[in-house]
């Protein structure tokens, strides 16, 4: 098995914390509306743009890192630990982790996830949500993919 994205606690330092990017249901539709603002003003906003820009560059090169180290993602067992955007929180919405499992499918993988606080969710097909961090961990790869202080 390997572990491709694995992110440790840091409560101390979270904004410059190295991680799979921002997600969530506000922060990045602020940065954009910023973005739209200062354009039309014509004001100059390249940290943001280009804050944009990596963040959704971010689920495409966990799944790449993966891909690098397994080959084909066809027919394999990729264990996620963490759907939730944050730590704390059972919201998914606009999450990182659950586009990096849209692309997993997409490019034929099974997926076993694990949330400790996501008990009900509309994953992509080829995705399964299961019971314990263990059952995730039975796979050809593990993903940590949430902040949480019980799985990190």
């Amino acid at each position: 098995m390997c572990c491709v994205a694995w992110i440790r606690p840091s409560y101390r330092a979270r904004v410059s914390h190295a991680g799979i990017g921002f997600g969530g249901p506000c922060f990045e539709k602020d940065l954009k509306s910023l973005e739209r603002t200062a354009t039309r003003r014509m004001v100059n906003c390249e940290l943001v743009s280009g804050a944009l820009r990596v963040n959704e560059r971010q689920p495409k090169r966990i799944v790449e890192m993966l891909t690098a180290e397994l080959g084909s993602l066809q027919g394999r067992r990729i264990g996620v630990w963490g759907l939730a955007f944050k730590a704390g929180t059972d919201d998914i919405r606009d999450s990182l982790a659950v586009r990096i499992l849209e692309d997993l499918c997409e490019r034929g993988a099974t997926v076993l996830a694990f949330d400790p606080a996501v008990r009900n969710a509309t994953l992509p097909p080829n995705c399964t949500l299961v019971a314990s961090a263990l059952d995730a961990a039975d796979a050809d790869a593990l993903l940590v993919l949430t902040e949480w202080p019980e799985i990190s």
